[in-house]
């Protein structure tokens, strides 16, 4: 199978997932979050024009700056943006980023340490948002650096990032999260 084909069927499931997505959305917004018709009508029309605007920017951005800094930026700031906009008090979902400084990727490379201190500071902003807006924080930073070095099947064959078991063993960190919130509520409702 070309490059070509694979990239073509993967939009056409990425865009039935937008249309499924956008046709449910209005109810989602009226009928569970109890917006007004106009809130829901700037809400989705929010969508439609960020979208259009990052197919533009991030592509200009990525011209100036590179794929790597550019993917970096638009996670941090899609992470940001949840924590703003998800301001609800009940939420779960905030975790911080696994010790990226010790994949082979970067463990023992000259820019170990500057990715290490980077992997900080990005988990101290994550989780300073996180609380902020009461968003639970599941930590997979020190979990990581114990388990990533006696354990390299958790990662893929890339160095970087998760195999299946990561992503089972992120699985497992997550679930003691939503069980903490799950009794959260369950105290709080009592």
């Amino acid at each position: 199978m070309s490059k070509l084909t694979l990239a073509v069927l993967a939009l056409m499931c990425a865009m039935s997932c937008i249309f499924v997505l956008g046709g449910m959305l209005p109810n989602y917004l009226t009928d569970y979050l109890k917006l007004t018709p106009t809130q829901m009508g700037f809400v989705t029309s929010a969508l439609g024009f960020g979208g259009f605007v990052g197919q533009f920017g991030v592509p200009g951005i990525s011209d100036k700056l590179g794929r790597r800094p550019t993917a970096v930026l638009a996670f941090i700031g899609a992470a940001v943006a949840w924590l703003i906009f998800n301001g609800n008090r009940n939420s779960f979902g905030g975790f911080v980023v696994f010790d990226l400084a010790v994949t082979p990727r970067f463990h023992g490379r000259e820019n170990e340490p500057a990715v290490a201190r980077l992997t900080v500071d990005f988990n101290a902003a994550l989780t300073r948002q996180a609380r902020r807006y009461g968003v639970e924080v599941v930590d997979l930073y020190k979990p990581s650096q114990t388990e990533i070095p006696r354990q390299p099947e958790l990662l893929a064959a890339d160095g970087y990032h998760p195999s299946d078991l990561g992503y089972a063993r992120w699985a497992e960190l997550l679930w003691v999260g939503v069980e903490r919130r799950i009794g959260h509520r369950s105290a709080r409702a009592e």
